[in-house]
Protein backbone atom coordinates (compact mmCIF):
# COMPACT_ATOMS: atom_id res chain seq x y z
CA UNK A 1 0.00 0.00 0.00
CA UNK A 2 1.14 3.57 -0.51
CA UNK A 3 0.62 6.05 2.28
CA UNK A 4 0.72 9.83 1.88
CA UNK A 5 1.74 11.59 5.08
CA UNK A 6 1.51 15.34 5.70
CA UNK A 7 4.52 17.33 6.89
CA UNK A 8 5.19 16.84 10.61
CA UNK A 9 3.29 13.54 10.85
CA UNK A 10 4.23 11.07 13.60
CA UNK A 11 3.49 7.35 13.67
CA UNK A 12 3.43 6.01 17.23
CA UNK A 13 5.46 2.94 18.20
CA UNK A 14 3.87 -0.21 16.82
CA UNK A 15 4.70 -3.68 15.51
CA UNK A 16 3.48 -6.11 12.85
CA UNK A 17 3.05 -9.89 13.04
CA UNK A 18 4.88 -10.28 9.70
CA UNK A 19 8.10 -8.81 8.33
CA UNK A 20 7.42 -5.48 6.66
CA UNK A 21 9.25 -3.64 3.88
CA UNK A 22 9.11 0.13 3.50
CA UNK A 23 10.23 2.13 0.44
CA UNK A 24 10.24 5.94 0.38
CA UNK A 25 8.63 7.14 -2.86
CA UNK A 26 8.86 10.91 -2.27
CA UNK A 27 9.73 13.31 0.51
CA UNK A 28 11.54 11.92 3.52
CA UNK A 29 10.73 9.39 6.21
CA UNK A 30 12.40 8.96 9.58
CA UNK A 31 12.17 5.74 11.52
CA UNK A 32 13.78 4.17 14.55
CA UNK A 33 13.44 0.84 16.30
CA UNK A 34 12.11 0.72 19.85
CA UNK A 35 9.10 1.12 22.11
CA UNK A 36 9.90 4.73 23.05
CA UNK A 37 10.11 7.52 20.46
CA UNK A 38 13.75 8.62 20.38
CA UNK A 39 14.77 10.24 17.12
CA UNK A 40 18.37 10.64 18.25
CA UNK A 41 20.79 11.39 15.42
CA UNK A 42 18.72 9.55 12.78
CA UNK A 43 18.67 11.03 9.27
CA UNK A 44 15.51 10.94 7.21
CA UNK A 45 15.43 8.34 4.44
CA UNK A 46 15.00 9.94 1.02
CA UNK A 47 13.27 8.77 -2.16
CA UNK A 48 14.34 5.25 -3.13
CA UNK A 49 15.43 4.33 0.41
CA UNK A 50 14.39 0.91 1.69
CA UNK A 51 13.84 -0.43 5.20
CA UNK A 52 13.18 -4.00 6.33
CA UNK A 53 11.35 -4.25 9.68
CA UNK A 54 11.66 -7.70 11.32
CA UNK A 55 8.59 -9.59 12.50
CA UNK A 56 7.37 -8.29 15.87
CA UNK A 57 9.97 -5.47 16.11
CA UNK A 58 8.52 -2.26 17.57
CA UNK A 59 9.33 0.92 15.64
CA UNK A 60 7.98 4.41 15.02
CA UNK A 61 8.20 6.92 12.21
CA UNK A 62 7.85 10.58 11.27
CA UNK A 63 7.96 13.05 8.42
CA UNK A 64 9.23 16.61 8.18
CA UNK A 65 7.69 17.26 4.76
CA UNK A 66 4.80 15.76 2.82
CA UNK A 67 5.93 12.24 1.95
CA UNK A 68 4.73 9.12 0.17
CA UNK A 69 5.86 5.79 1.59
CA UNK A 70 5.16 2.35 0.14
CA UNK A 71 4.66 -0.42 2.66
CA UNK A 72 4.45 -4.08 1.73
CA UNK A 73 4.38 -7.41 3.49
CA UNK A 74 2.97 -10.89 3.10
CA UNK A 75 -0.36 -11.03 4.94
CA UNK A 76 -2.29 -11.12 6.94
CA UNK A 77 -1.48 -7.50 7.68
CA UNK A 78 -2.02 -6.19 11.19
CA UNK A 79 -0.83 -3.31 13.37
CA UNK A 80 -0.39 -3.53 17.14
CA UNK A 81 0.40 -0.25 18.91
CA UNK A 82 2.80 -0.47 21.86
CA UNK A 83 0.52 1.93 23.75
CA UNK A 84 -3.06 1.06 22.68
CA UNK A 85 -4.42 4.63 23.18
CA UNK A 86 -2.00 5.73 20.38
CA UNK A 87 -3.99 3.66 17.86
CA UNK A 88 -5.65 6.21 15.51
CA UNK A 89 -8.31 3.65 14.59
CA UNK A 90 -9.89 3.98 18.06
CA UNK A 91 -9.50 7.73 18.56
Amino acid sequence: MQLKFPAGYEISAHRHPKEKHVTVISGGFGTAIGDEPDRGPVDLMGPGSFLQVPTGEAYFGWTEEESIVQSHAIGPFAVEYVDPPDDPRIN
